[in-house]
């Protein structure tokens, strides 16, 4: 188990079915692409899909978010 803080490390791991050690690995070689990708143009549209979340819901977006976004489609 983790706490709420530690969920976007962990569930990730969980949802790819991979041992600790290959995720591990993977991971850092995508850190150390950093930001990167998020160029690409399919990732912009994952990122704005998930903005559009909050936007139809007319929910404030905040700087939280917007990491969160970023965050989630590196990970």
């Amino acid at each position: 188990t983790g706490s709420s803080g530690s969920s976007w490390a962990i569930a990730p791991w969980i949802a790819s079915n991979e041992p600790m050690d290959v995720y591990m690995s993977k991971l850092s070689k995508k850190i150390e692409k950093g930001l990167d990708h998020i160029n690409d143009p399919k990732e912009i549209k994952l990122f704005m899909q998930q903005l559009m979340v909050k936007i139809m819901h007319k929910q404030p977006i905040c700087a939280m978010d917007l990491y969160g976004a970023v965050l989630a489609n590196t990970l």
